[in-house]
């Protein structure tokens, strides 16, 4: 398909990827040296490295990020070209209407195994752990310290996997795990479980000093109730002891 895109000539081939190269690159790489000889030499240096090694490199793995991907999921990856904007990947898919569906029901039944069999909050199998423990006669501050733990060891494996495999989906999904994470821990540390949500069912009435909350759910996920109790405390100011009068 490139050998039809006049103008641009081959670099080689990675992975089999023919990659090409379009002369309007070393145009506008010229034009930006001329503008930099005004500013002296180091200055076209600069843009020399910036926009010759440097962008072609990243812009190179960027696109073979996409060639790989649609290769990973059954497609075809033709060629890569590179030019002023950036690079093009051509690539392409195989796979007729079955496969397509194929691949849809395999991906839906991936999300509902991560989201049942991996034990980190706020997955599924995150909230199924907590339950399971608290079930079998786990206090709660242990229960929360090990779900905070594996969550966190969890995230940071998903995160790595992520950035290995360059997945947006994946990192951002390792972020929600450890954003999630990281409230809990919160709530732990300044002994407050019983306003996580998590935990705030099975410490209802228990004794100072367990994190409890006895009067409803706290700020964490809820800020309705940050703002009740900010009106209570200012509504409870105003109050008097039965039995006191005024002073005038």
């Amino acid at each position: 398909m490139l050998d039809r895109i006049p103008g641009s000539f081959p670099l080689g081939s990675i992975l089999g990827i023919p990659i090409r190269l379009h002369v309007t690159f070393f145009v506008v790489l010229a034009l930006q040296l001329l503008g930099s000889l005004h500013y002296g030499g180091d200055w076209v240096l600069l843009w020399f490295l910036l926009l010759g090694p440097v962008l072609l490199l990243t812009v190179l793995v960027h696109e073979l990020g996409h060639c790989l991907a649609a290769r990973s999921v059954g497609g075809t990856a033709e060629s890569i070209l590179l030019w002023p904007l950036g690079g093009l990947a051509f690539i392409g898919h195989t796979a007729g209407p079955k496969g397509i569906c194929g691949a849809w029901g395999t991906l839906n039944i991936s999300l509902f195994a991560f989201n049942l069999l991996v034990p980190a909050y706020p997955l599924d199998g995150g909230r199924l752990l907590v339950d399971g423990m608290l079930a079998a006669g786990v206090r709660p501050r242990l229960a929360a310290s090990i779900t905070v733990a594996l969550a966190a060891a969890l995230g940071c494996g998903v995160a790595v996997y992520g950035i290995v495999v360059f997945q947006m989906v994946t990192i951002m999904v390792a972020v929600f795990i450890l954003f999630a994470t990281w409230q809990l821990f919160q709530a732990l540390r300044t002994d407050a479980l019983g306003q996580h949500p998590l935990f705030a069912a099975v410490m209802e009435g228990a004794g100072p000093g367990s994190g409890s909350n006895p009067g409803g759910s706290g700020p964490y996920f809820k800020f309705d109730s940050l703002v009740g109790s900010r009106g209570a405390a200012g509504g409870g100011g105003g109050s008097a002891a039965p039995g006191a009068g005024s002073a005038v």
